[in-house]
């Protein structure tokens, strides 16, 4: 994972009620005539009453009636789980209450997404949810939605890395791409393969240290348990032209590049080529935004 910026325009928008008054005519019988006298002095009338609700929304909420959201998650070590999710207005980081989050669970990578359990986020957005750790486990946090918000985004994690190197799979299939590269007249080259879990959390936490905060730093390299480097699937790819050529034939050889940001990082992923029939989806705009295979995917995500 590399380098990626991500601007979110938070523009508030005012929704203006005004009250106008009408003036209703009465007919009058006839009257003799009378002197009329000289017309008074017109008095102004008070301006119009503007008032302003409270809300204050992205513009997505005018146009749609839906405000944009965030949902973080992090999952503690040990024998029992820990996982947290964290629910925001991405336009301003205030917290989302009693909203529902589904919990899902799978073995890593093709196995079959089960609905653990639904939680309802507490005052201050945060869902809780324990369970025993196991090999090759995977965890998807997905909020719900609801009439006033839009899907957050679900992670994927895998606490436990399922790969001490890299996987016999990837391997297989960087040697097929180079070799089908070279014919094309590209150079395949390997930037960055597998770390370790020491490696990237070292490199994680080097990067909140930089920029400040774990969001932030997201940006910019993935925390271990949710890198595709220590489970050993994925590849930095160079040269820059050589990472075009394999988007478009990676299929052929089970790689796929998953991030739109990071055009040289690519993953082994068969099964994402097979439930898309023979080809790789479309990369996810970022990390962290869910993968082509979670509970519900396709779905646009907006942090």
């Amino acid at each position: 994972m590399g380098i990626s910026r991500r601007r979110t325009a938070a523009v508030g928008c005012a929704f203006v009620l005004v009250s106008v008054a009408g003036v209703d005519a009465a007919t009058a019988a006839p009257r003799p005539a009378t002197p009329t006298p000289p017309p008074a002095t017109p008095t102004p009338a008070p301006p119009a009453v503007q008032r302003t609700s409270a809300s204050v929304a992205a513009p997505a909420l005018a146009a749609t009636g839906t405000a944009r959201s965030r949902l973080a998650l992090s999952v503690g070590r040990g024998s029992t789980l820990v996982v947290v999710g964290v629910l925001t207005r991405a336009s301003n980081g205030t917290p989302l209450p009693r909203r529902v989050v589904d919990v899902y669970v799978r073995t890593a990578d093709t196995g079959t997404w089960r609905l653990a359990t639904t939680v309802r986020t507490s005052s201050s957005g945060r869902a809780v949810y324990r369970l025993p750790d196991r090999p090759r486990l995977q965890i998807t946090l997905r909020f719900a939605g609801s009439s006033r918000f839009t899907p957050a985004a679900s992670v994927t994690i895998v606490p436990d890395p399922s790969a001490t190197a890299m996987q016999p799979g990837l391997v297989r299939a960087l040697a097929a791409a180079k070799a089908a590269a070279r014919r094309a007249g590209h150079s395949l080259v390997v930037n960055s393969g597998y770390r370790n879990w020491t490696t990237q959390q070292r490199m994680y936490a080097a990067a909140v240290r930089t920029y400040g905060s774990a969001r932030v730093a997201r940006r910019w390299v993935l925390p271990p348990q949710e890198s595709t480097h220590v489970r050993g699937l994925a590849a930095d790819i160079g040269t820059p032209a050589t990472a075009a050529w394999l988007t478009r034939h990676g299929a052929a050889f089970g790689l796929c590049r998953a991030y739109g940001d990071e055009p040289w990082h690519f993953e082994y992923r068969p099964d994402w080529i097979k439930a898309f029939h023979g080809r790789c989806p479309a990369p996810v705009p970022l990390p962290g935004d869910p993968d082509p295979l979670s509970p519900a995917p396709r779905v646009a995500v907006v942090f």
